[in-house]
């Protein structure tokens, strides 16, 4: 039995992995309702490179991985909620374009790789910034419809998912579930304060190595809109828009580092209307269609961003206590990089127990 901590999209791919591997799984979390997750306020777009994660090279081959996996559902149907559109990348004088060269290959397994873009209507442009355009075409994930498609996967190979569950350690675990064979952390924002190991006479043993990264979206109705638009060196802030299912689109964004977040009761999830018309009017640079859609709402999340990088791995055995391993710290690639961490960890933990581990069934990977 394995026991994972956390309900957003990283803990529920990771529990998703275990059952396909043959664990019986239950998930804990404070709530299980999507909208209460980081995950659900991601702009969630597939990028080269990944968003802000290091190293590069274990970076690179997580995000060539996710790529797979984001086509094959994509093949499997819009139940999944992957779409495969356009993205535009706006380039300012300043930016440097990539090479194109570089990113064919990358790109190979999409259609049709990366391409300068020769006159596009939003370059050289006296009255916009943009002097130079590229496009390829990318994975985008309608967060609210991929979560429930993960949900009902976990739901259907007999997961659990328990609300409700405030978890600080294993003793929590242990009064939630039971005894539990394994333990995995997918707490994200939380991830370094979860205390898996013994208290350590060190103080600084569980202070968080992780940085609030405040994100902000405003979600607007324009089915006019069908590619995905970034514009990465704004002066301003980033700016980019993401085509959602229906006819909707996120417009964000922000980014912004949030010191002592852990220590706030209740952190801000609201979005002044100021920034929410600030957000507005740079995507509206980028498709003046923005500028006269209608806002339907506005939403504020935080990434876990983790200074010496993702957490996946798994901890040492101690006598008398499950087996403990971390799955966290994605920052803005969560979404993308949770295929690629999920199953790492878990073949490491199969790795680990060895012997000691009995799939309950075998079962298919799709």
């Amino acid at each position: 039995h394995a026991t994972v901590v956390g309900a957003g999209c990283v803990g529920l791919t990771t529990a998703l992995e275990l059952l396909r591997a043959g664990f019986r799984v239950t998930i804990l979390s404070e709530s299980v309702r999507d909208e209460q997750t980081a995950s659900f306020g991601a702009g969630a777009i597939w990028s080269a490179p990944a968003y802000n994660i290091e190293p590069a090279e274990q970076a690179h081959e997580w995000n060539m991985r996710a790529l797979q996996h984001l086509l094959q559902l994509y093949s499997l149907g819009v139940q999944t909620g992957v779409q495969l559109l356009p993205c535009i990348a706006l380039l300012r004088p300043q930016d440097e374009l990539p090479s194109l060269h570089v990113m064919r290959g990358t790109l190979g397994h999409v259609r049709d790789g990366a391409r300068l873009l020769q006159q596009p209507p939003f370059v050289n442009r006296p009255d916009l910034p943009y002097t130079n355009a590229y496009s390829y075409l990318a994975p985008v994930l309608d967060m609210p419809v991929y979560l429930r498609y993960l949900r009902t996967q976990v739901q259907r190979r007999g997961g659990v998912l328990q609300g409700g569950s405030s978890v600080h350690s294993v003793a929590d675990v242990r009064r939630h579930v039971g005894h539990t064979d394994v333990v995995v952390n997918c707490t994200g924002l939380f991830g370094d304060l979860l205390q898996l190991q013994p208290p350590s006479a060190s103080p600084q043993e569980h202070v968080s190595g992780i940085v609030a990264v405040r994100g902000a979206l405003v979600l607007v109705y324009c089915p006019a809109i069908q590619a995905s638009y970034l514009d990465e060196t704004n002066p301003e802030g980033l700016g980019y828009i993401i085509p959602r299912l229906g006819g909707y689109c996120v417009c964000g964004g922000v980014s912004e580092a949030v010191p002592n977040v852990h220590a706030q009761p209740s952190p801000n999830l609201q979005l002044s209307s100021e920034e929410e018309q600030r957000i507005v009017a740079r995507c509206a640079l980028m498709h003046p269609a923005v500028k006269t859609a209608p806002v339907i709402r506005s939403w504020v999340r935080y990434r876990p961003v983790r200074r010496a990088g993702v957490q996946v791995n798994v901890l040492p055995r101690l006598p008398a206590s499950p087996l403990l391993a971390n799955n966290y710290g994605h920052g803005g690639s969560g979404i993308v990089l949770a295929q690629p961490t999920a199953e790492d960890v878990v073949q490491q933990i199969v790795r680990e127990l060895g012997a000691d581990f009995t799939p309950c069934a075998q079962r298919s990977r799709l």
